[in-house]
């Protein structure tokens, strides 16, 4: 498992076949899954593919991906986040989806801000976009915080979704 990033406080690596079952408490629970996919938790059979998916996209493309999200010292998992393709689009998004019991503890932010960072040093990124549904305003704070500007509307994952982006200072 490949180490992607590490913050103070997290460690952002590869997801491995080991993962699963952390992967699909994650992906199967309402709550999380809310303001996703119409919010309907995903079946075991396709967090298995989405799995799958995020392992095989390591190989397509080196430097981006979406990452498992460990708690330094108690190695615990508390979800992912990605610096991969927007839908349907040539575009680089950066996205995240954590477990309940690690909201509002700035893992979020924490784990945006490197990757924004990194996205911009290393992969030599000029814009970075994220997109969020309106009405979740926690993920909306969270792009706010670490400095995305709102472009207004858009249509992707099939739904309207806001749009934020971040240029290359």
């Amino acid at each position: 498992m490949k180490i992607i990033l590490e913050t103070e406080r997290l460690r952002l690596r590869q997801f491995t076949e080991q993962d699963m079952d952390q992967f699909y408490e994650l992906e199967s629970d309402p709550e999380v899954m809310r303001y996703i996919r119409g919010g309907k938790p995903r079946s075991y059979e396709q967090v298995k593919q989405k799995l799958q998916d995020n392992i095989s996209y390591y190989q397509k493309y080196p430097l981006f991906g979406v990452w498992a999200v460990i708690i330094k010292g108690e190695e615990d998992f508390a979800g992912w986040v990605c610096l991969k393709h927007l839908d349907q689009t040539p575009d680089l998004e950066v996205g995240y989806r954590l477990l309940p019991k690690c909201w509002r503890k700035g893992y979020a932010s924490e784990a945006t801000e490197a990757v924004i960072q990194y996205g911009f040093e290393v992969c030599d990124l000029e814009k970075i976009y994220a997109v969020a549904q309106a009405e979740n305003i926690a993920s909306t704070g969270v792009m706010e915080k670490v400095g995305m500007q709102a472009l207004g509307k858009a249509f992707h994952y099939e739904s309207e979704v806001l749009k934020y982006v971040i240029k290359r200072t």
